[in-house]
């Protein structure tokens, strides 16, 4: 299945559509887990793209339209990307 993500990047300050192929909302929750686990120097921050660190298809949007969708509940998901202690994906409905 695709799911579709609405993405706040806060150092970034961009917004972001990404839609991503996945088994389960499980899946997709435990892969975001993985990518912002830290590593060697533990530390994990979003630099460059979130296409540096995360699989799937990134479309950055404007802001109001990231509101408006975040508004219209029609999405599968909301994420922020930051650094590891602050970055989180939280699924629509629940």
């Amino acid at each position: 299945m695709k799911m579709n993500v609405i993405v706040e990047e806060e150092y970034g300050y961009r917004y972001w559509l990404w839609e991503v192929k996945t088994k389960t909302k499980n899946a997709l929750k435990n892969y975001f887990g993985n990518v912002i686990t830290p590593k060697e120097d533990n530390y994990w921050y979003c630099v460059g793209f979130p296409t540096d660190h995360f699989i799937g298809e990134w479309k950055e949007i404007e802001w109001g339209e990231y509101t408006d969708r975040l508004a219209s509940d029609n999405f599968d998901a909301v994420a922020h990307i930051h650094e590891h202690h602050d970055s989180w994906i939280r699924f629509s409905g629940l």
